[in-house]
């Protein structure tokens, strides 16, 4: 899992320094990295309280239908064609 989320990490800000303007990269590649922080601080509290309240079997089931649904997004990402010559 640790390799996973080391390799998405830097590809996702790889490629969002891709698809923005210069004028707003400085600025998108803060507000994906506050997404970042605010996704590591919340996922293990929710999964910690799934876990507690329904039981560990449907936090795993969660995280598995999460990355699943994360797979199935990931798939609708379409190569932006640059037009600049």
């Amino acid at each position: 899992m640790a390799l996973g989320i080391g390799c998405v990490a830097p590809l996702g800000e790889a490629f969002i320094g891709d698809v923005s303007e210069e004028h707003a990269l400085a600025l998108n590649l803060g507000i994906a990295g506050s997404y970042k922080e605010l996704g590591e601080m919340t996922g293990p509290l929710t999964m910690g309280f799934v876990g507690q309240a329904l039981g560990l079997q449907w936090a795993f089931l969660m995280v598995g239908v999460i990355g699943i649904g994360s797979l199935l997004c990931l798939s609708f990402l379409k190569e932006a064609k640059s037009t600049a010559h």
